[in-house]
């Protein structure tokens, strides 16, 4: 669909998943739980830095004059990550990016590596449910993400109204994504382990303090704004994702405005957190919305 239309997905994987590089080991010892906040904050900014000098590159060598960055789902952290970053590069790479660079869109950016804590009402993901084997944990956790929650008057931004998980007498208006496969094919496509060997600190309880840090760093940082100039900043959320995904765009909608920084925090109805498997039209329109 985007060739058809004059742009083209450059999608580069996190390292440890295909096609790209392990940690090394002083990195992946820095993303396990009880290192400092300025050990993990140092470590995983740099992976930011690397991210933007893939950006950089690939604007020089391709010839790039228009591009949006966007990070989904965890991956919105290390964009996070990326947006901070900018700040350490000099000229002319940091003059390239902020006119090369026309968006910031943090799509489907889930609560913890935001470092937002749950809502007053508790919270629950499959993969930190203890109560669970880690076999079980990686299983509902599959089928857990892919539905469709029916949250009610999402624009009313009310948490005693989401929904953490599907009851039966909650009827989903659309099938799960990819319902047509078993768990374990699902899980033929996915890789849960990945982040075993480095970083699935990122994301986990432990990990707020530093999604926090970040949060600071790249929204809310005169430094940061400074930097990227007239760039926009945008959250794309899928009112039908994940309640994590619902819960932090509403927070960072709320302390935007309580900080008179501008974030543009951009609902998608009828959308869960796989529009580009499900509504790819849908979504590729959001994301120009956002230029």
């Amino acid at each position: 669909m985007a060739p058809s239309l004059g742009y083209r997905f450059i999608c580069p994987n996190r390292r440890l998943y295909p096609g790209s590089t392990p940690y090394t080991k002083e990195e992946a010892d820095a993303f396990h739980p009880g290192r400092s906040t300025e050990e993990v904050l140092r470590v995983y900014l740099k992976q930011g830095e690397y991210l933007l000098l893939f950006v950089d590159n690939m604007i020089r060598e391709q010839g790039l004059k228009k591009v949006l960055i966007t990070g989904w789902s965890l991956g919105a952290g290390f964009l996070s990550a990326m947006v901070c970053s900018l700040t350490s590069f000099e000229d002319p790479a940091r003059e390239r990016l902020r006119r090369v660079v026309k968006a910031l869109v943090w799509h489907d950016p889930p609560s913890s590596i935001l470092g937002v804590p749950d809502p007053p009402t508790g919270g629950w993901v499959p993969l930190y449910d203890k109560s669970l084997t880690p076999e079980e944990r990686q299983r509902s956790f599959g089928q857990w993400v892919v539905q469709y929650f029916p949250h009610p008057n999402v624009e009313e931004r009310d948490f005693r109204k989401l929904i953490y998980k599907n009851t039966p007498a909650q009827t989903q208006a659309q099938q799960s994504t990819y319902t047509d496969l078993t768990p374990e094919d699902m899980l033929q496509m996915i890789d849960l382990h990945a982040g075993d060997k480095g970083d699935s600190f990122l994301g986990g309880e432990d990990f707020i303090p530093i999604g926090k840090a970040v949060w600071d760093l790249s929204f809310f940082s005169e430094e940061t704004r400074e930097a990227w100039g007239d760039v926009p900043f945008s959250v794309l959320f899928g009112e039908e994702s994940t309640w994590t995904v619902i819960w932090a765009s509403w927070k960072l909608a709320e302390e935007a405005v309580e900080r008179a920084m501008q974030v543009r925090c951009i609902g998608i109805p009828g959308v869960n957190h796989f529009p580009m498997q499900d509504h790819p039209d849908v979504l590729f329109d959001a994301y120009l919305k956002c230029l």
